[in-house]
């Protein structure tokens, strides 16, 4: 499916629906990155979905967008991480909605 753009990937929800998409995906080899990840929940919800994959799966927690609900989206980037550092190493773990040069900073220090 993807022998014109070899690294590709299929940008899905974290949603029941994004994470049955993620689930068919996987079982096909097409690679997949999760979006709008708001909690640690979603994120394990990603992980037993994706469990098997033959390509990397990506996570992208939307940082600034929990910052502005007054949450503190580089912890949950680092709770992430630290939940799946037990793991197979199937899914990474990409920070997204970077707004601020503190947020860059940190995603670069934690690998994501």
């Amino acid at each position: 499916m993807f022998t014109w753009i070899p690294n590709a990937y299929v940008k899905y929800p974290c949603t029941h629906e994004g994470l049955r998409a993620a689930e068919m995906s996987v079982q096909k080899s097409i690679r997949v990155n999760m979006t709008l990840c708001f909690s640690q929940e979603q994120a394990a919800a990603v992980y037993a979905a994706t469990r098997g994959s033959k390509e990397p799966v990506y996570i992208s927690p939307v940082v600034g967008r929990l910052d502005d609900q007054g949450e503190d989206g580089m912890d949950l980037v680092r709770n992430i991480k630290k939940m799946y550092e037990r793991s197979d190493g199937h899914v990474h773990v990409l920070a997204a909605s970077i707004r601020t040069v503190s947020h860059l900073l940190c995603s670069f220090f934690l690998g994501a």
